[in-house]
């Protein structure tokens, strides 16, 4: 199948209360595991590449492996900039083929997040590629990040964004100590004001002791932080969310079964075995995530 945009997949688990995951993919291995995983579970996907995975391996060159890897498989996946941190970066991705963007604009004053959002849509949306908009101010305490009802509103408005992304008790960097709660009422009256926005969850990656535990028996040295249940995640899905982020349990799980091989085989130098190892890893990881954290096998 062909990439796709954002638009129909999202208004679909919109309508069935599942969620997209957004899985990110810095090369061949990790793309190639998101989309079999997805193909395996007959789940729409979005592979998800950030700033710094352009840098790493530029957008054209993971734009085409995805592309490859899509047209082997029947589900609709969609290639997203991830976090992108500038507008050129966006305009970059767009017209290297991806068909999704994000631009980061945490910290600048509300206008001119609407008018940098404004400008990537702009470009973005008569080339056919849907943009993720993300508003939220800074506050004290713990949670770091937060949405409100009236800047979530204003700023769909002004910007024209086909989804967005919001800090409801989730925020990047928030302290491992930090018990996250989501604010369940303010995610709903965020909802009922842009019914017809998909909401899209950032910093939401689930560890279970047990994945933990596995990681840090390789020397990963991984805090045991108080994270988000899957219940949680899938309370806030009636209440609009349609795409939630997974990246940095996709780190964890492919750092974790390459120190595996390299443990359990010292003298081996074939890259292409711990790879394939690491391959399917994740394909059976992604595929959990898709069952029981996003539900959304067999709706494709």
């Amino acid at each position: 199948m062909n990439l796709v945009n954002t638009n129909d997949i999202y208004k679909k688990a919109m309508a069935k209360d599942y969620a997209i995951g957004g899985f990110c993919g810095y090369n061949m291995e990790m793309i190639q595991a998101i989309i079999e995983a997805a193909e395996f579970e007959k789940s729409p996907v979005l592979v998800q590449a950030s700033c710094r995975v352009i840098d790493y391996a530029g957008a054209d060159m993971i734009k085409a492996i995805t592309e490859i890897a899509a047209k082997k498989a029947s589900v609709p996946i969609a290639l997203n900039l991830d976090h992108g941190d500038t507008i050129e970066r966006c305009i970059e991705c767009v017209d290297s083929g991806f068909t999704s963007v994000m631009l980061d604009n945490t910290g600048l004053p509300f206008d001119e997040q609407v008018r940098r959002t404004k400008t990537v849509v702009d470009y973005a949306h008569p080339r056919g590629v849907s943009v993720e908009g993300e508003i939220c101010h800074k506050v004290e305490g713990p949670e770091l990040y937060r949405t409100s009802v009236e800047e979530a509103v204003k700023f769909v408005e002004l910007t024209g964004c086909d989804s967005l992304s919001i800090c409801v008790g989730n925020a990047h960097g928030q302290a491992p100590d930090h018990e996250k709660q989501f604010d369940f009422e303010l995610l709903e009256n965020i909802h009922k004001a842009i019914p017809e926005i998909p909401l899209v969850l950032h910093a939401t990656s689930i560890f279970s002791k047990a994945f933990l535990d596995k990681a840090n028996s390789y020397n990963a040295g991984i805090a045991y932080s108080k994270n988000f249940s899957e219940a949680d995640l899938h309370a806030t899905m009636p209440h609009g969310v349609s795409k939630i982020n997974s990246c940095m349990d996709l780190k964890i799980a492919t750092t974790t079964a390459i120190r595996q091989y390299m443990q359990e085989n010292p003298r081996e130098m074939d890259p292409r075995k711990y790879f394939a190892m690491t391959r399917t890893a994740l394909i059976e990881h992604i595929r959990y995530k898709i069952r029981n954290t996003f539900r959304s096998s067999a709706q494709a």
